[in-house]
């Protein structure tokens, strides 16, 4: 699946703001930011590199 895959996330990526597929760390920031705030309550936080924007 390695070409296969790879073709996927860059077809992925091209349509989105940022223009990559984003890293678990990235996720794993937002994770760690909303533990971190303890006034942060009853939020989403889109972790998606702009997809909702475009």
């Amino acid at each position: 699946m390695g070409d296969k895959k790879r073709d996927y996330f860059a077809s992925f990526a091209a349509q989105l703001p940022l223009r990559r597929v984003g890293q678990p760390e990235e996720s794993a920031e937002a994770i760690a930011f909303v533990i971190a705030n303890n006034y942060v309550t009853g939020s989403v936080i889109d972790v998606d590199g702009g997809w909702h924007l475009g």
